[in-house]
């Protein structure tokens, strides 16, 4: 996050008064990165096949935690006296949960200072960035100048309940991570527009019908720049899967279909698309 914030500082963009953080907001600690490294390599190391392929950012340990009622959250650091209180418990407690060597030799001291400035930050003069998401929300729904529109940061195939498990993320991508996330009822949302690439790409592991494990998948993942945002992972392409689209469409009932990169596959002679899975002849 600081190093984002320093790209705006930088570039001279003003963000006093417009960016907003939910005092709900799960933190996530360099233990938990530690963490998420760890099991990756232990993974490889038993039977490579087996790697879920995860941004090793931390995210699968931070919802652990979660679930197991001792993570921190952004709210958490509205006291600094308190926040060091839980934190110190929140170590304790993950280093049980995850006895890896990363984990118990992770240097907490350093993670404090970095903390204190966030601390100081999220709290500084005339600029509280932390609020309370259910009301900010609730007040911008009862005003009609006011337009909410959430985007979401993965594709649905890689939800927690409904993607291809276990190679999926740690949340909720469809549609109903809208009302869990920000704290608005289902009615609330209005129109839910579909994005979706006119070929299929995948990074990391897990299944994928239409891979183009050849040169005109290569050309595909190079003309479309194809490179895992967070990680810089070259995406694996291959051809346009309905199924998927149609299994989306039940999940998050688009109103409406946005196609993208369709130039990307200029100057290819015979498009394909799937439209059917066989299985045995089946």
């Amino acid at each position: 996050m600081f190093d984002e914030l320093s790209q705006l500082d930088t570039n001279g963009v003003d963000y006093k008064g417009r960016l907003m953080i939910s005092t709900r907001a799960q933190l996530v600690s360099g233990i938990q990165i530690a963490a998420d490294g760890a099991s990756e390599e232990a993974l490889r190391k038993q039977d490579e096949s087996k790697m879920i392929g995860t941004t090793k950012r931390g995210i699968g340990p931070t919802y652990a935690s979660k679930a197991l009622r001792i993570g921190m959250r952004a709210g958490d650091l509205a006291d600094w006296d308190s926040f060091k209180i839980k934190y110190d418990y929140f170590v304790e407690r993950f280093k049980w949960h995850f006895p890896s060597e990363s984990v118990q030799s992770f240097d907490t001291a350093e993670e404090l200072d970095q903390l204190r400035q966030l601390y100081e930050k999220f709290n500084g003069s005339g600029d509280r960035m932390l609020v309370d998401s259910i009301d900010y929300m609730h007040e911008t729904l009862k005003d009609p100048s006011k337009k909410i529109i959430a985007e979401g940061a993965n594709a649905t195939m890689l939800d927690m309940d409904f993607g291809t498990y276990p190679y999926v993320t740690s949340s909720n991508t469809t549609i109903g991570g809208v009302c869990t996330g920000l704290g608005v009822p289902p009615q609330a949302v209005e129109t839910t527009v579909g994005i979706v690439k006119a070929y299929t790409t995948r990074v990391g592991a897990g299944p994928f019908p239409t891979y183009l494990p050849c040169e005109l998948g290569d050309r595909i993942q190079e003309v479309g720049h194809e490179w895992g945002a967070t990680t810089g992972r070259r995406r694996k392409c291959g051809w346009l899967d309905l199924n998927v689209v149609k299994f989306s469409n039940k999940l998050n009932g688009y109103s409406s279909l946005n196609i993208t990169k369709l130039d990307v596959l200029t100057g290819i002679e015979t498009l394909k698309v799937a439209t059917h899975y066989e299985l045995d002849g089946q």
